[in-house]
């Protein structure tokens, strides 16, 4: 009973407070390493009202094809196969800063994937006076991100290998690399409509997807894909 007296009166004074709104950008979600590139810039920037603290950290995707993905966190940057410099940081309002990441070991036969968390904390909130309905005290929203870090091998190569079954589309990345399904589109090929199957989706080496295929739309049909790896985008009919 206790425990869910504290959590209604939390709720009430989440519901009471002010919400003050910390906010962070990043120029690039995505680094994507090429097996002769190591190093790499992106920015941060504040756009919110209260100064930042930032706290980077770069975590190992294993088995990133998987339904059972492991994350592991590089904890030591004397043994850490990527680093982020700095790793922390503190920005005032309307204030930038550049990030260098550096990838120490790269990949080799097959993609290595990482995340490099930005997490934000503001400190503890301030309250301005004139605002009567700021007494019960404040919330502050934090927006943080976790940008995708790929290695790419030497020769990295995406094989798709795409089948239809009956009503499904059964798609699978044989390849040593990923590839970013920016499209995948059900056509027909009587009626000239097209439905998309899916949002954009990335399937890492060894990955597999099934799609469920529009009964409704008149037959024979087609697939079209947008298919893109690093900087290069092609559209494949299947």
């Amino acid at each position: 009973m206790r425990i869910r007296c504290r959590g209604l009166v939390a709720l009430l004074l989440l519901l009471q407070s002010t919400a003050a709104l910390a906010q962070i950008t990043v120029n690039r979600t995505i680094l994507d390493f090429e097996h002769d590139n190591q190093v790499q810039d992106f920015e941060v920037l504040n756009t919110g009202a209260f100064s930042v603290y930032l706290n980077l950290q770069v975590s190992e995707i294993r088995r990133p094809h998987q339904d059972r993905r492991q994350r592991v966190l590089l904890a030591d940057p004397r043994r850490a196969e990527v680093l982020v410099s700095p790793s922390q940081i503190t920005l005032p309002p309307g204030k930038s800063k550049r990030v260098r990441v550096i990838v120490r070991k790269q990949a080799k036969t097959r993609d290595r994937i990482y995340r490099l968390s930005v997490i934000p904390d503001t400190g503890p909130v301030r309250l301005t006076r004139q605002d009567p309905a700021a007494v019960a005290g404040g919330v502050k929203l934090l927006v943080g991100y976790d940008l995708l870090v790929i290695s790419r091998p030497p020769e990295p190569q995406a094989k798709l290998d795409v089948k239809r079954a009956e009503d499904r589309l059964h798609l699978s990345n044989r390849g040593n690399s990923n590839v970013l399904m920016k499209q995948i589109t059900q056509c027909s090929q009587r009626s000239r409509d097209c439905v998309e199957l899916t949002p954009p989706k990335r399937l890492y080496a060894g990955e597999q997807l099934q799609l469920a295929l529009n009964t409704e739309l008149p037959g024979p049909w087609v697939i079209r894909t947008q298919e893109q790896q690093g900087d290069k985008v092609r559209e494949v009919w299947y």
